[in-house]
């Protein structure tokens, strides 16, 4: 497995942060720009990670969504910086009561949306409200069942009660269900998004592109490019030939990584690795089927070398990890050899389980490199111990959405999950991979609800009872591969938040 690290076109590892400097990247992982002069008319063109089916973020749960609006276009309350930590946003500060049951937020004064309508506490508390509501489609909702109420007390005081202490509250409102909407925009979501961020959203061409563009009369500090160009590629090589081509001035996440190589010793680019919290998961479906039964999960994960797979799927970026959480949280124990390779082990199992014999499962992939390099490799690794992988593959990410996302129709898919601390899904029995364990619902009650350390403590109960129970095969931490074209700072190393935030990135 490789760390994160920076190549740099001449650098060596002696001088990483020199080199950093002398392409014009930035040193620091929040994406603190270090560098002025930038062209402040600049159009920055970026390879988007994928194209959403919709912009609606209240109803459906992709991260493609968030990774082009969040923080670019729309803001919440608060947002996380590029190590992950709470920062102010649109609440410049925020006390809590001693009970920890009351969160009171003093609003920036100058705030507004994109249509020059003032931004007050009022509208967060429409935003939170519509989020939690009886009949709200938010996919996020359960995140904002701790609230009770939340009320505006003047135009810049948002009092939010809640109906138990939440460790996970404040740090929700930095995610999706914490965007502050506004209500007059709020019924064109799904196709002209409009908020309060450093971009307005200009168009979006389908097959093709979307464009935001500065926020000339926005209350904080404005964006360093004139405009943003997400362009969408369903090819992994088409991208890396456009980025060849000088068509392309940032990859946001290189999918294939063998085709860094490309790119290093080429004076024109930077390759920056860096790590996120997106863990690889080979989800396996709980409720039904052979997968019911825990011990042929069990031999599914021991017939899967995670360490070759890496080399082979991945060209050697990624880290092992063994559970759904990544080392950035505080609750991170490595358990990658709880399950080791074990082809012997994996048909024992099988035998003891009743399918000594084999047995055949539906393997459904989204259509991204990265899933479906890893799903040849499984499949192959499944078959040596008597396991026929039958693979289709799903559009992504319409189709994926609906056959495994929503109907859990499936026995074994393959899936980047970026959104932070997202251990906390398989305390819901209706998430997709189906996971019904009344003592995982419990250990995230305690957490939520105890103090810091003792959040830290039930939530590594929780990821070592999720290991011993195979819910899940986590295969590799996905590292961050970007790669800038010369001249281009600004862009934080680490991938931390739902978000690709544009508002400090600067192209000479």
């Amino acid at each position: 497995m490789r760390s994160g690290r920076l190549r740099g076109a001449a650098a060596s590892a002696a001088l990483v942060m020199l080199a950093v400097a002398a392409c014009g990247g930035s040193s620091d992982d929040d994406g603190d720009d270090t560098t002025s002069g930038g062209d402040t008319n600049a159009v920055l063109t970026v390879a988007a990670e994928a194209e959403p089916a919709t912009l609606d973020l209240t109803t459906v749960a992709a991260a493609a969504i968030p990774r082009l609006l969040l923080y670019n276009v729309y803001e919440g309350l608060v947002k996380l910086d590029g190590k992950g930590e709470i920062q102010p946003l649109l609440a410049k500060s925020w006390k809590i009561s001693d009970d920890r049951k009351t969160y009171t937020f003093t609003m920036q004064g100058d705030a507004k949306f994109s249509t020059g309508r003032k931004l007050t506490a009022a509208d967060a508390v429409f935003s939170i409200d519509r989020a939690r509501a009886a009949d709200s489609k938010h996919p996020f909702k359960s995140q904002l069942a701790v609230v009770e109420s939340a009320t505006a007390k003047d135009d810049t005081t948002l009092e939010v009660k809640l109906n138990r202490t939440s460790n996970s509250f404040l740090y929700s409102m930095a995610n999706p269900v914490g965007i502050v909407y506004d209500k007059d925009s709020i019924a064109e979501v799904a196709t002209k998004p409009v908020g309060s961020g450093p971009f307005t959203f200009s168009d979006f061409v389908r097959g093709s592109k979307l464009t935001l563009v500065r926020n000339e009369d926005y209350w904080g500090d404005e964006a360093k490019v004139a405009s943003v160009i997400f362009r969408f590629f369903t090819d992994a090589t088409a991208t890396v030939n456009a980025a060849l081509a000088g068509e392309l001035d940032l990859v946001t996440n290189v999918r294939t990584p063998e085709a860094i190589a490309r790119f290093q010793g080429n004076a024109a680019y930077t390759v920056v690795e860096g790590t996120t919290n997106g863990e690889v998961v080979m989800a396996l479906n709980n409720e039904k089927g052979p997968l019911k039964d825990k011990r042929v999960r069990q031999a599914v994960i021991h017939a899967i070398d995670r360490a070759a797979l890496v080399k082979t799927a991945s060209a050697g970026y990624g880290e092992l990890i063994g559970s759904m959480v990544p080392p950035t949280d505080p609750w991170y124990e490595d358990l990658s050899g709880l399950y080791p390779y074990d082809p012997a082990k994996a048909k024992a199992l099988l035998a003891e389980a009743g399918f000594a014999n084999g047995l055949t499962l539906q393997m459904k992939l989204p259509t991204r490199p990265d899933a479906l390099a890893a799903g040849r490799f499984v499949e192959a690794q499944l078959k040596a111990v008597g396991i026929t992988a039958k693979t289709t593959q799903l559009e992504f990410p319409a189709r994926w959405l609906d056959v495994v996302f929503t109907k859990a129709d499936y026995d074994i898919s393959i899936i980047s999950h970026v959104e932070p601390r997202d251990i906390e899904k398989y305390g819901d029995p209706k998430f997709y991979w189906r996971y019904q364990n009344p003592k995982a619902k419990e250990l995230l009650t305690q957490a939520d609800a105890g103090s810091p350390e003792e959040q830290i403590a039930k939530l590594k109960e929780l990821a070592k009872l999720l290991a011993d129970d195979a819910a899940s095969n986590w295969l590799y931490l996905q590292p961050s591969l970007q790669v800038l074209k010369k001249g281009v700072s600004g862009y934080p190393e680490n991938a931390a938040t739902l978000s690709y935030d544009m508002t400090k990135i600067q192209k000479a």
